[in-house]
């Protein structure tokens, strides 16, 4: 299973990537999803760079994968150029001198050697950087739908009571 996501991710918590080289530093953030994704599944949480500005350009991909992933491949071109061992289901991975990772795919492989999912990078494009937690929205009042309270019976009861409710927008 691929998957890269490109929505905000409901229930979700903040990762902090922190990258360096001998030329250069980079942090930057991504999603992840509270939800385990399913075994074989590998999920792009985010992609960016860090070094350009230094002539020592570097790509980063951020990925979680499912329990029967026992370890993530970059390649480009057919040829392995980063590869980690899941830690908690998170690997972040990297590629020197090419900080777009045109060209670059996520290979997961699971305890056999056996591929069980490849995502070209190129999917997550629309992912620059981290992707944003989301809460529950908020349902109005407006969209719920009509109840079906009986009428009360009448009352021997003579207080009243009053509410002034601001005027409706």
């Amino acid at each position: 299973t691929s998957t890269v996501l490109s929505q905000p991710v409901a229930g979700c918590e903040q990762l902090v990537v922190e990258l360096s080289t001998s030329n250069a530093v980079g942090s930057d953030s991504v999603s992840r999803p509270s939800a385990a994704p399913s075994p074989g599944a590998v999920e792009i949480l985010g992609v960016g760079s860090f070094g350009t500005q230094e002539g020592a350009p570097v790509g980063w991909v951020a990925v979680i994968v499912g329990s029967g992933v026992a370890s993530v491949n970059l390649s480009s071109g057919g040829t392995l150029v980063d590869t980690m061992t899941p830690i908690s289901g998170i690997v972040v991975l990297v590629m020197t001198g090419n900080a777009d990772l045109t060209g670059v795919s996520v290979v997961g492989i699971d305890q056999s050697g056996a591929t069980v999912a490849t995502v070209p990078v190129a999917q997550a494009s629309g992912i620059e950087g981290p992707i944003a937690c989301t809460t529950s929205p908020i349902v109005s009042p407006s969209t719920l739908p009509p109840t079906t309270t009986p009428p009360l019976p009448p009352s021997t009861n003579t207080s009243t009571t009053s509410q002034t409710l601001p005027p409706n927008t």
